[in-house]
């Protein structure tokens, strides 16, 4: 390297260092400079933020706003038109083949196009100029224009539909009890408020119906007493069949759940009127239990039941010299209970043939006495057949025994003759109506 060569590199080299010297100074000038004028920097520093913002903003307003877009809808329901005017030309109504939906491709700005979605299209088929039963030829599917929107393409342009008469008819309502749990020996009845519903449609879906069902479900499952319940209307068919465009009246039926037990009880005699069974007179009853039915807490209650036999048949027929005789009692039900075989009256046959009772007679009449004689009787026994406590009622005073000695001879014997007997208050006490008396005849 010569002499000017190294000089040149010295000044080069000196030049360096002090724009090294220099830069630096400026750094911290500016540095300084930065942080004595803080509000300053700041104005500068949000001019930068809101110019680098502007041009963002620019950059996508000309992308979302000038150009167009392609975007395709899915799912889009088609409605039919025209039916009522169809229904009331012809009686018929239409059903689609199936579920159809349709996709529809559109372009438009792209904020347009994020402020739609498939509700937004409206596409539709008229049916008011069909004219004949079965499948339709294709008719023609049309969208609804929306504003700022151009269709590229649709995926169905046509469909068919099937038209049917339209039919009503009225099906018998079924009630079904199904999750129930009843006690052994309970039974139950569903009574339903209503009998009948009625539907409307397609004739080919009203004729595929088979029965109407309501299906009672209670809960809890375990059911010990009777209830109600509000049930829904379902069809029942051999094929499948959608019920779902079908116009049902009513769709809703109440359902009374009635429960029942029976039981077999014994019968108890029961005098009308207070009198006490416990004489000695027996009593054969026809049937000696009845089957009762009623609700399961009402059945489970009753032991046994009355059978009521009113005082008055006893007596009349113990008063016509019987010694047994039939009578009819009256099965007493509690409320809620019945007869399970209708049961109302038992026939009882009253045997009192075992119970006999003399007694004496204290009042005797004696007519006819011959001339010349006095007559006094004695031993005036009279037997008595009937009830314990009505012959217990009976005292001498009651009793009225008439003697006739117009045909008798007097005698200084003792003599048997007949005399007649009346009780005055008998009590329904069956009695003989002759006895035999003594008679002693003394001269006047």
């Amino acid at each position: 390297m010569n002499e000017k060569d190294m000089k040149n590199e010295d000044a080069f080299s000196e030049n360096a260092q002090n724009n090294e010297k220099q830069g630096i100074f400026s750094r911290n000038n500016f540095a300084k400079n930065f942080k004595n004028n803080p509000r300053k920097n700041h104005l500068i520093m949000t001019f930068l933020l809101s110019l680098l913002a502007a041009v963002i903003m620019w950059l996508f307003a000309v992308d979302y706003e000038v150009e167009d877009y392609e975007k395709t809808f899915t799912n889009i329901g088609i409605q039919i038109t025209g039916k009522t005017e169809l229904l009331g030309a012809t009686g018929m109504q239409v059903e689609l083949e199936g579920d159809v939906k349709l996709s529809v491709t559109v372009s438009g700005k792209r904020s347009v196009l994020s402020s739609l979605n498939a509700s937004s299209f409206t596409a539709y088929a008229d049916v008011s100029g069909i004219t004949k039963e079965g499948k339709s030829d294709p008719l023609k599917v049309t969208l609804e224009p929306v504003n700022g929107v151009t269709v590229v393409s649709q995926s169905i342009t046509h469909i068919t539909v099937v038209a049917e008469k339209r039919v009503t008819d009225t099906f018998e309502i079924v009630p079904i009890l199904g999750t129930a749990q009843l006690e052994n020996g309970v039974s139950y009845s569903l009574l339903c408020e209503i009998p009948t519903v009625t539907v409307t449609g397609s004739e080919s879906i009203v004729k595929g119906i088979k029965r109407a069902v309501v299906y009672v479900n209670p809960e809890p499952k375990n059911v010990t007493s009777s209830f109600k319940s509000h049930c829904e209307i379902v069809f029942e068919s051999d094929v499948g069949i959608d019920t779902s465009s079908l116009v049902v009246s009513p769709h809703y039926c109440g359902v009374d759940v009635i429960l029942t037990k029976e039981k077999s009880v014994p019968l108890k005699i029961k005098l009308e009127g207070g009198a006490d069974v416990d004489y000695d007179a027996s009593f054969h009853l026809a049937v000696s239990s009845v089957l009762i039915t009623g609700e399961p807490r009402l059945v489970d209650g009753v032991e046994s039941l009355n059978l009521t036999i009113p005082h008055e048949k006893i007596k009349n027929q113990l008063g016509s010299g019987k010694e047994s005789f039939a009578v009819k009692g009256f099965v007493e039900y509690p409320d809620g209970i019945s007869g399970g075989y209708g049961i109302t009256e038992v026939e009882v046959m009253v045997d009192v043939s075992e119970r006999v009772e003399t007694v004496y007679g204290e009042n005797v009449v004696i007519n006819n006495c011959p001339s010349g004689y006095i007559a006094t009787a004695s031993d005036v026994e009279i037997n008595l057949k009937g009830i314990y406590e009505e012959m217990e009622k009976i005292n001498g005073s009651d009793i009225t025994v008439t003697v006739d000695l117009s045909e008798i001879a007097p005698s200084e014997r003792e003599q048997k003759v007949k005399a007649l007997v009346n009780i005055e208050n008998s009590y329904g006490t069956v009695y003989e109506k002759q006895c035999l008396v003594t008679v002693v005849f003394k001269k006047a």
